[in-house]
Order: structure tokens, then C-alpha cells, then sequence
């Protein structure tokens, strides 16, 4: 009875964790284990559709990562902004290229980074404009 962890399947669940026997359809499992495996597997059957599912998940975990480094890099900048500190410029500058490279990988709109660039650029001419006065 092989598990669906890897063994033997060529790599394709390769990441994913351990999950019961193959015999999921017999009458006898509970829905909540049938449950279990269409979230490990998806509902495909198909060979190259249960890769498109692996390789979706891995996409999505990366976009998560770039997306959560965007926001950090952007409430950096701005709390450093509020905090009127020396680096605010360069927390700034930092966070729009950071926002600059999400959208290159297509991980956010290439306008949401552009208004939130516009945003930032905005705080800190404001930090600016209220310093020299």
C-alpha cells in the first residue's frame, strides 16, 4: 500500500505531507478522510493536472512570500516616516523597490505598487516639507 508522500510517484507529491492509504473510495472511509484527500490532492485525476496543483500551491506560497515582504518593507517605511528617523528616505526607497519587483513577478498589480509607491513618496514629502519649517 503506497502513501501519498512521495514514494514512488516520481516526485509529483513530493512537499506535500503524509496523508493515509490510497484505498480512499472504499465505502467504509468517513467523509471527513475523503475531505482529507481531495485537500492533499485536489480532485484531478489526471496525471499533469495533479502537477498543475503542486506547482499552483508552490506559486501561491511564493507570491504569499513576496506579497508579506512588500507589506513589511511598506509598514518599515512608513513607521519610520511617522517616526520622523534619519533612514525614513532610505526605508523608502528600499520598500518601492521591493513593491517594484512584486509587480515584475506579477505578484501584485503593476498600478496597486505604483499607488502605494505614491503614497509613500507622499508621507515623506510631507515628513519633508513639516522638517524644514
Amino acid at each position: 500500500m503506497a502513501l501519498f508522500d512521495g514514494e514512488g510517484t516520481g516526485g509529483v507529491y513530493e512537499g506535500l505531507p503524509p496523508a493515509l492509504p490510497v484505498c480512499y473510495n472504499h465505502p467504509c472511509l468517513s467523509p471527513m478522510l475523503r475531505a482529507a484527500r481531495r485537500r492533499y490532492m485536489g480532485l484531478a485525476n489526471i496525471k499533469s493536472s495533479k502537477k498543475d496543483i503542486v506547482r499552483s500551491r508552490q506559486r501561491r506560497l511564493r507570491n504569499l512570500a513576496w506579497k508579506s515582504r512588500a507589506k513589511t518593507e511598506v509598514r518599515k517605511a512608513r513607521a519610520a516616516v511617522a517616526a520622523s528617523q534619519s533612514g525614513a528616505a532610505d526605508l523608502t526607497r528600499y520598500a518601492c523597490r521591493v513593491l517594484d519587483r512584486a509587480a515584475a513577478k506579477g505578484v501584485i498589480h503593476k498600478r496597486q505598487a505604483a499607488r502605494r509607491k505614491s503614497r509613500l513618496a507622499r508621507r515623506l514629502a510631507r515628513l519633508a516639507v513639516s522638517g524644514s519649517s
